[in-house]
């Protein structure tokens, strides 16, 4: 699987994020359903940089700041974050 390019806006001095291992691409399932593989790996990299660029592109992507928000539809990202920190006891969102 190809993690593709950057996302718009990422910064250009960093390294490119290693591949996800099989425990942690099996892990990252509901994460890869809502957002491009590029920030999904980044957000699993051992490169705490990389980390913490994840972070904060998807903080402003969240505030708006970043307007390109084709890889993440809010209602799915909220309710794959709110599996992801409960176990997945959350029930879907109404629809």
């Amino acid at each position: 699987m190809s993690s593709g390019p950057p996302p718009p806006g990422w910064p250009g001095d960093l390294a490119p994020p290693e591949p996800l291992s099989a425990a942690d691409a099996k892990d990252t399932s509901d994460l890869l359903s809502v957002l491009e593989e590029y920030l999904v790996r980044c957000l699993f990299s051992k490169n705490w940089q990389l980390r913490e660029a994840a972070l904060q592109h998807l903080e402003k992507r969240l505030s708006g700041q970043v307007s390109d928000t084709r890889f993440l539809r809010s209602d799915d990202f909220a309710q794959t974050k709110l599996n992801w920190m409960t176990g997945g006891r959350c029930k879907p969102f109404m629809k």
